[in-house]
């Protein structure tokens, strides 16, 4: 037998006319060798989007790990305990979002947040507000890419001078992340 793969064999006899699932096989050439892999390894994995199920309380000048704790989704079983852990061979650029929303910032007051990566501030991360006028609802939010290797842990934290425990907001409080492929 041959150990060439004919055009006539995977042209216009199977074709797509759904998105593949992640389970499913494409055949690659590298360099002139053949190599099977799944679909998921060409997608945006591993990815993840957490919420709160409740309110959380974050006590005044106090820097607090926010307790995401409602999976959206999380495609490598990779968040846990409100920590994203970097699967194995899956380091690499991810791209970040966290929003949380406080309310009752007044005159003068503070909130912050930023990511930790290996419980250390990971520069580019941080958004900070300061009040303005009255009372008013405040959304801490940031977004970019960092570069991350196997087994580093990723988390949001928050601190707030507003001068008695607040609420983080459930309503619209969520932190997301995939993988960049390609780059």
């Amino acid at each position: 037998g041959s150990s060439q793969v004919s055009a006539d064999l995977i042209t216009g006899q199977t074709a797509l006319t759904l998105s593949p699932d992640t389970t499913d096989e494409i055949i690659l050439s590298d360099a002139g060798t053949l190599k099977r892999a799944d679909i998921s390894v060409l997608g945006n994995a591993p990815a993840f989007r957490v919420t709160l199920s409740a309110n959380q309380t974050i006590a005044h000048d106090t820097l607090t790990r926010v307790t995401f704790d409602t999976e959206e989704y999380d495609t490598h079983s990779a968040f846990a305990s409100n920590i994203f852990t970097v699967p194995t061979n899956e380091g690499g650029k991810y791209a970040f979002s966290y929003l949380l929303f406080y309310d009752d910032l007044d005159d003068t007051d503070f909130c912050l947040a930023y990511i930790e990566v290996d419980g250390t501030i990971e520069n580019g991360t941080q958004d900070q507000r300061y009040g303005s006028a009255g009372t008013q609802n405040t959304l801490i939010q940031s977004a970019g890419v960092i570069t991350l290797t196997a087994g580093q842990t990723v988390e949001v934290v928050t601190k707030h001078g507003i001068g008695s425990n607040q609420e983080l907001r459930n309503s619209q409080t969520y932190f997301q992340m995939h993988k960049l492929i390609g780059v």
